[in-house]
């Protein structure tokens, strides 16, 4: 196959998933688009219906780059709110979401998600071994797994203490670290406890964060909101216990520092389960239970190659909501344009947009249901249920500002533009007599007295207006460039003299002699480029003269070939 086509088949394909799912009307077979909204340009809310099974389905559709896909935390936080958790559509109105829905499992009574939070690059809650996750990477594309990390901090002695888990509950011979984002005091059951004070954000995923140790404890307490709480029991407690101990003595630095790494360039993600579509095929386990195979409310994301992401939610419990199959929801996701797919907490499912649930959750499908502790009835028998996350779909960041003309950047950040590299020449400064100058200062020695002027023959050869570069001679002169009293001139035709006679020139005398310093002035132009810039219409021209040139040759040598006489044939 030709390289041209290797390139356009895929090229192709992926138009024609995009042109399938941004397209409109292009909803599942037998489904009816009951309404359509546009929330912002690139992101569309659909109400679809189902006759047989009763089905009613709600679909945000997010065109590639036209907003950002967010794990969004209950006030917050990871846990330390008793079970209260949060409305989605309150966490929707917080955070100014266009759609979004519930995401994680959670426990009930103490209101923690089952699995990990990333949140913008930052590691709220460390995930479960083995457990899958979505994971929106920084390039903004999803995908689902489990997300492989690790975590440590180092002291200045260079020993290094793994980190075994970020805002979860403690276990024997773990070193965990609490963030402000447990949401409240450290969990009992600790031996021992470094309190460490830092800027910037604790626990972001690849940069190593510098911390404090400020005390040791024995007993749980208030994580610092600057800072963060090492806590351990077992045979790790007394490798805290020593971390503290020779802080205290002197013997390293009191600043420890904190790195954690995922295997991923990860910047959200949230747990759930189970994956169902990848590659285009159902995943998830053919468990033959009443998870897989009953039909509940399900809530879902989709994505597929070209960018698009899809969040839905599959009602059940009333008239016209039957619920679905895991086989079902992964042939509505491939329906939509999908061909990647997760679950998240069904029992749960609320979508919401612009502030507002759209659909009708339902948390026990018998009439005459209780509400929810902290839930919100939306109708008789259906209730908003707090959530301990979501997946929300928010506007995307600012772009950044322009970097200046020259590449160096806004350089001191008051907000004056940066003079381009043009309007003079660079030039470098070396101090000519006096003493000697500070450390990493290039500047002219103090002096009151009136400078007095470098030799002629210095000034003509280094700020000579029509240098242009010099010509390798011998050390001899020539009647353009003659040595006289140890003097070099300037050639008639504008260049310099050779280097030698430059050497020569330039003893430690002259340049000693004056208290003015030599300046070397360098070509003016923007930094990086030293030579001739390409121009791509005369390399083309230079491309299609040499060809010329080589046809011209050919013809040359085919006709010389062809005048040669040639020997007779003997029969």
């Amino acid at each position: 196959m030709r390289p041209s086509r290797r390139i356009l088949l895929p090229a192709i394909a992926a138009l024609l998933v995009a042109t399938a799912f941004g397209a409109q009307g292009s909803v599942p077979g037998g489904y009816q688009t009951q309404s359509s909204t546009q929330l912002t340009p690139g992101v569309d809310h659909e109400a679809l219906s189902l006759a047989d099974p009763p089905q009613s389905v709600h679909v945000a559709r997010v065109a590639p780059g036209a907003a950002r896909v967010v794990a969004v935390s209950s006030h917050d936080a990871v846990a330390g709110q008793g079970g209260a958790g949060e409305l989605p559509s309150e966490m929707c109105r917080r955070v100014g979401c266009f759609a979004g829905i519930n995401a994680d499992f959670h426990d009930a009574a103490a209101g923690e998600p089952v699995g990990g939070v990333v949140s913008g690059g930052r590691m709220l809650r460390s995930p479960v071994p083995g457990r899958a996750q979505l994971i929106v990477t920084r390039d903004g594309r999803l995908q689902a797994g489990p997300l492989d990390w690790s975590g440590s901090v180092t002291a200045s002695d260079g020993r290094t203490v793994a980190v075994g888990g970020v805002n979860v509950d403690s276990h024997p011979g773990d070193v965990v670290l609490y963030t402000s984002a447990w949401g409240g005091t450290t969990p009992d059951g600790a031996d021992t406890e470094l309190v460490l004070r830092g800027a910037g954000g604790v626990g972001t995923i690849g940069t190593t964060t510098p911390l404090e140790i400020v005390d040791v404890r024995s007993d749980a307490g208030p994580i610092p909101s600057d800072g963060a709480v090492l806590a351990a029991s077992g045979s790790a407690s007394a490798t805290l216990h020593e971390l503290a101990d020779l802080a205290a003595a002197g013997r390293i630095s009191r600043t420890i520092s904190l790195r954690i790494r995922t295997a991923v360039d990860v910047v959200e993600s949230v747990g759930g389960n189970p994956t169902v579509l990848r590659g285009g095929h159902p995943a998830f386990p053919d468990a033959g239970d009443d998870f897989t195979s009953a039909r509940h409310a399900r809530s879902l994301v989709g994505w597929n190659p070209a960018g698009e992401v899809v969040l839905v939610t599959v009602d059940a419990g009333h008239d016209g909501a039957s619920g679905m199959t895991l086989a079902e929801a992964a042939d509505l996701l491939t329906g939509l344009g999908a061909t990647d797919g997760f679950g998240f907490d069904g029992g749960s499912a609320t979508f919401v947009a612009s502030g507002d649930v759209q659909n009708l959750p339902t948390d026990d499908p018998t009439s005459g249901a209780v509400a929810p502790t902290g839930g919100r009835q939306l109708a008789p028998g259906h209730f908003e249920r707090p959530a301990a996350n979501a997946l929300m779909v928010v506007a995307k960041l600012p772009d950044p500002p322009a970097s200046s003309s020259n590449g160096s950047g806004s350089g001191s950040g008051s907000g004056t533009p940066a003079t381009t590299a043009t309007t003079a020449p660079a030039k470098v400064t070396v101090a000519g007599g006096g003493s000697t100058p500070a450390a990493g200062k290039l500047t002219a020695p103090a002096t009151s007295a009136a400078p007095t002027p470098l030799p002629a023959t210095i000034d003509q050869i280094l700020k000579n207006p029509n240098t242009s570069r010099p010509r390798r001679q011998s050390g001899k002169a020539t009647k353009d460039h003659k040595a006289k009293d140890g003097q070099a001139e300037v050639a008639a035709d504008g260049s310099i003299p050779d280097w030698n006679t430059i050497t020569d020139a330039l003893t430690p005398e002259a340049v000693a002699s004056g208290d003015q310093p030599v300046e070397l002035s360098l070509p003016g132009g923007a930094p990086g480029h030293h030579g001739p810039r390409h121009d791509p219409a005369r390399m083309l021209l230079d491309l299609a003269a040499a060809g010329m040139i080589a046809a011209v040759l050919c013809g040359l040598q085919r006709t010389r070939n062809d005048s040669r006489p040639r020997p007779a044939l003997w029969l």
